[in-house]
């Protein structure tokens, strides 16, 4: 009974020992990289920081704040966080879908896909600019205080852009209306009416601005695809 308990004594002991060695090791180890992929928005170094360590950081320090996912930053839905290794660790990201910028008082309300604001700016990128719609205050993070349907004619406009690749610049909601949506894209005005027969309306968009003299300024009328579509150049309009 002696020898069996001196010998788990022995085994506990060494235990002990191992485990210390171990801790001591990924205490004084440092973590090789921290690669970052899928980032537009945020630097890498502004992604590092997001995270519980950083490059400087233990082997000791990653396992005690080890973090797989890190969800609705700014511009960013999510985050994953991958170990392959004790020393290497990959993050990949992936970004918020903005869909255009609201106009308040010399700034840019910048939107996603869900009408939340996620930024202001003075400088936006790509997406268009939303014009004709009153907002009074905001709230980083928060939603867009406006009707839905005009966040959804928004998102319904921005997601057709993309696929018929046409470079709308500015959504207009004459007086707030989601029936009276007037698109601006390079020299022309385009009056839509509503998203209503979308895919439609941006087709035949396509096809009149591309049969255009380039440069051509002026404005077309697309709102009813079943009746005549009008075209006023600048040059005939009074």
């Amino acid at each position: 009974m002696r020898v069996k308990r001196k010998i788990m004594i022995r085994i506990i002991v060494l235990f002990i020992v191992l485990i210390g060695i171990l801790l001591g090791v990924a205490i004084k180890t440092p973590i090789s990289s921290i690669s970052v992929q899928g980032n537009t928005y945020y630097t890498r170094e502004e992604i590092i920081r997001l995270l519980p360590y950083n490059e400087d950081s233990s082997v000791f320090d990653v396992m005690l704040n080890r973090v797989e996912l890190i969800e609705d930053q700014g511009y960013i839905s999510r985050m994953e966080i991958r170990y392959p290794d004790l020393t290497n660790i990959n993050i990949h990201i992936y970004e918020k879908e903005i869909i255009g910028y609201v106009e308040y008082l010399g700034k840019y309300l910048c939107i996603d896909n869900n009408g939340y604001i996620v930024d202001y700016t003075n400088k936006p990128k790509e997406q268009p600019i939303v014009k004709g719609i009153d907002v009074s205050e905001f709230t980083v993070y928060e939603p867009l205080d406006v009707n839905k349907s005009i966040v959804d004619a928004v998102y319904t406009i921005y997601r057709n852009m993309e696929a018929f690749d046409i470079p709308i610049t500015s959504v207009d909601f004459s007086y707030g209306k989601d029936t009276e949506i007037t698109l601006q894209c390079e020299n022309l005005a385009i009056y839509i009416g509503d998203v209503s027969r979308i895919e439609e309306k941006f087709q035949l968009m396509r096809e009149i601005i591309n049969t255009l003299p380039e440069g051509e300024q002026g404005i077309l009328s697309i709102e009813n695809v079943d009746q005549n579509i009008i075209f006023k150049s600048s040059n005939t309009i009074s």
